[in-house]
């Protein structure tokens, strides 16, 4: 089973995307899991390196009755046997596999074929108006939150559109502080990318600490774990073993990530 998740609102897309992720691992398992990204800054060994993975991974049965998770959050590049692989999966109706391909734009009419059944597809626009304030309405009641209609009114004149700093000002008044008004900081995810990218030091840094007044960095790290390919991603593991063995801790670990490994190389495993 194929399930092609696609738009800006990153927030409802991921959520979705967990969503779906979780619905499956209780119903398959074991599942074999992996996360596959292939961005444009791929070169063409990685692209081809990535591609390989994936391929190797795909051909897997399901063991012992368990299931096949592939989750690709990104398809800026392609190869022909890339794209051979996914139309394959777009026809299968195994339902111990499930592909997820979750994306911020449409992708290009070559992968027009996610768009038909048996593949299923999602669409996340960016919400607005009376939608974003009902999603918003919808999230305090779910966190048993008591909140005047002007807090609301307020968020969505500031954040209208972007959901990741909506919901913290909802998280900010669950730990009882107020709507801060004036404050704008860039989209969550514009921040992993920045964290994640090539540019000077001083912005990542920067971008690292803002994320992290967003959200804790067990989560930033994972979200940005999931976003990484090829030997990053090893490195990533590395840290993740060396969090879990309490060698360091995660703010640590996104720090020297953005340092280029600098600092704790000796607690890595």
């Amino acid at each position: 089973m194929l399930i092609y998740l696609y738009g800006p609102d990153a927030y409802r897309r991921s959520a979705k995307a967990s969503e779906l992720m979780a619905r499956f691992s209780k119903k398959n398992p074991p599942v074999l899991n992996e996360v596959f990204a292939f961005d444009d800054s791929l070169t063409t060994d990685q692209l081809r390196q990535e591609v390989g993975r994936c391929l190797a991974f795909l051909g897997n049965q399901s063991l012992f009755g368990g299931g096949v998770l592939a989750h690709i959050t990104e398809l800026k590049q392609t190869t022909k046997e890339l794209l051979g692989a996914l139309k394959r999966e777009a026809l299968n109706e195994d339902a111990n596999r499930l592909i997820l391909v979750s994306v911020i734009k449409k992708l290009p009419k070559e992968f027009a074929f996610l768009e038909k059944p048996p593949a299923r597809i999602y669409d996340f626009p960016l919400l607005s108006g009376k939608k974003f304030v009902d999603f918003l309405r919808d999230e305090a009641k779910r966190r048993g939150l008591s909140v005047k209609p002007i807090f609301f009114d307020q968020v969505a004149r500031q954040y209208e559109g972007d959901l990741w700093l909506a919901l913290t000002e909802l998280e900010r008044l669950s730990l009882g502080g107020g709507f801060q008004a004036g404050h704008q900081a860039p989209d969550f995810f514009a921040l992993i990318q920045r964290i994640k990218g090539t540019s000077a030091l001083s912005t990542r840094l920067s971008a690292l600490t803002m994320a992290l007044e967003k959200e804790e960095p067990a989560a930033i790290f994972n979200v940005l774990a999931s976003l990484v390919s090829g030997e990053t991603k090893v490195l990533m593991a590395d840290y993740d073993l060396a969090v879990k063995a309490g060698k360091l801790e995660y703010d640590d670990a996104l720090l020297d990530f953005v340092l280029g490994g600098q600092l704790f190389s000796e607690a890595r495993l």
